[in-house]
């Protein structure tokens, strides 16, 4: 119950990271890609209410947990933390952007080259 204080961390980090070390104690995976369900009811734009809305804005957007590094535990979860700070807004425009975005030549660079096998939702 104390842990997320001393890293200062949210419960899915502190879960993905547990699920990372699995997966890779399982299977040996130097890295394991997760497709993490978001509700998106947290306060992603601060200039936009969401307060008297109804519903859920579901996103759905792959997380990639490395997991084969000789790392301690705590820098496991400072890692998973951090990998996950840097997805813009929370993986609420990716959806968007993979499948509104127009494909050319150029784009492909961007194309998941594997859909994720697992999936997280908290």
């Amino acid at each position: 119950k104390q842990v997320h204080r001393a890293y200062n961390t949210e419960v899915n980090d502190l879960l993905l990271t547990a699920l990372g070390l699995a997966v890779h104690n399982w299977t040996g995976a130097g890295q394991v890609l997760v497709n993490l369900e978001g509700h998106g009811r947290e306060a992603i734009l601060q200039e936009m209410d969401i307060t008297r809305t109804v519903g859920w804005f579901t996103s759905l957007y792959p997380v990639l947990l490395e997991t084969g590094k000789e790392m301690t535990l705590a820098q496991r979860i400072k890692e998973t933390k951090e990998g996950l700070r840097r997805i813009p807004h929370k993986g609420l425009t990716y959806g968007t952007w993979r499948y509104l975005s127009p494909a050319s030549a150029s784009d492909e660079a961007h194309t998941i080259a594997a859909e994720p096998e697992i999936s997280f939702n908290y």
